[in-house]
């Protein structure tokens, strides 16, 4: 009695382990419906699940249907966790390599099942088949050793989980198969494997549960931090991450530029906020694709953003401020003909090693208030750059109100 209760024990408790980590990530997902990655990390714990209980318990009964079933479970779930660790790096396998390495994978079970039956191919084919998959996901993954401490964990789980197959079923198999199923059970590679699953399958699953959980707060906090409608930092945003800035402007300096769309409320009086709002998009989609990774965009309110960046003296601001200011002048809108365009000012000022961020932005506002004085669609610096700029000719209309009253639209 107590024996049986120990195999049943024993059939169980794999299956029902992973089975509980496909349920949590089935939770996570309904959670967040548009990760897709943690349903098909959930299905894939499932059916792995099932695949050790088939092996496990032995059903199909024989050993070609058994064999050749658990193989096809233990194949679709290991391609199924590949494809879910890459879903969420945006990446893939591809179809036609999934359907490759099953097709492949399976014709040689088949084979060296009914064909010419060998328990010892089957073991490498399937060991290895399933770590050169891994390790190709994790190799896709590789750009993870530098990102936060949950997916450098991440990668080298994985990347660790796919080599110790090799090594694991040479050393622990050899050149000779055991003879009988209760041999197999008891043998080094059975008891190995086992824990390889103990250490590797479920820390594994463990660290995808955590790098989801870390998603869903990071992704938190980033709504709360940016701006819905442009996607740029808000000013809490902003104040989150004037943290990590360099602390020495005197080793490395630090720039602003703030910038204001001209004429914008005449945009919305005249033409909606619809296409207000589309300018506002395509405003702080330009400002984000002429910063670099390092440098902060943030929406200050209204028409009104500004650009901190990190190792950048002013006269280099003033020169990407006046890039910005020709790209939006050529940019197309859907309410344009070929007298209205859409134009900003910017005023730029580097920030000083002694004074608070406050007042290098009070200084920058002060060279943009100079900029819609004088005339609009310009940069005004404090750099010679900007002091010799010549004035750019301002392209005016009846509706972005060239001669519209007061610098402050």
């Amino acid at each position: 009695m107590d024996n049986s209760v120990a195999a049943l024990a024993r059939t169980l408790i794999w299956p029902g382990i992973f089975v509980l980590f496909g349920l949590m990530f089935f939770w996570a997902w309904a959670l967040e419906k548009r990760r897709h990655y943690l349903l098909a990390l959930s299905a894939a714990s499932v059916v792995f699940a099932v695949a050790l209980w088939s092996q496990i318990g032995g059903w199909p009964r024989g050993i070609g249907p058994n064999a050749v079933f658990s193989g096809l479970l233990y194949t679709v779930a290991v391609l199924t966790a590949a494809e879910g660790m890459l879903m969420r790096s945006q990446k893939r396998l591809g179809i036609r390599f999934d359907g490759s390495a099953l097709c492949v994978t399976m014709g040689l079970l088949w084979y060296f099942c009914y064909v010419a039956p060998s328990l010892l191919a089957r073991i490498y084919i399937q060991n290895f088949a399933y770590g050169a998959i891994l390790l190709m996901a994790a190799l896709y993954l590789r750009a993870l050793r530098y990102g936060r401490l949950v997916d450098r964990l991440l990668f080298w789980v994985l990347f660790g989980f796919s080599i110790q197959f090799f090594p694991r079923t040479i050393i622990t198999l050899g050149l000779s198969a055991p003879t009988s199923l209760e041999a197999f059970k008891a043998s080094l590679f059975w008891n190995a494997l086992q824990f390889s699953l103990a250490i590797f399958g479920v820390g594994l699953a463990f660290v995808l549960l955590i790098a989801a959980l870390t998603d869903f707060v990071e992704d938190l906090r980033r709504e709360r931090d940016s701006d819905p409608l442009t996607g740029v930092w808000n000013r809490r945003g902003l104040d989150e991450r004037l943290k990590g800035l360099p602390r020495r402007r005197d080793v490395t300096p630090i720039s602003l530029i703030v910038c204001d769309l001209d004429h914008f409320k005449s945009v919305n009086d005249h033409l909606g906020h619809g296409a207000g709002d589309d300018v506002l998009r395509t405003f702080a989609r330009l400002l984000r694709t002429n910063v670099r990774s390092g440098d902060l965009v943030v929406r200050n309110g209204g028409e009104e953003f500004a650009i901190i960046l990190v190792d950048a003296n002013e006269d280099e601001a003033a020169d990407l401020a006046e890039r910005i200011r020709a790209e939006l002048e050529m940019t197309p809108f859907s309410f344009q003909s070929a007298d209205r365009t859409v134009t900003a000012s910017f005023g730029t000022a580097q920030w000083l090693a002694e004074e608070e961020l406050a007042t290098a932005i009070e200084r920058a506002d002060a060279r943009l208030y100079e900029a819609k004085v004088g005339g609009r669609n310009r940069v005004v610096s404090g750099s010679a750059i900007g002091a010799d700029r010549a004035p750019v000719l301002i392209l005016g209309s009846p509706v972005l109100g060239a001669t519209s009253a007061g610098v402050a639209c």
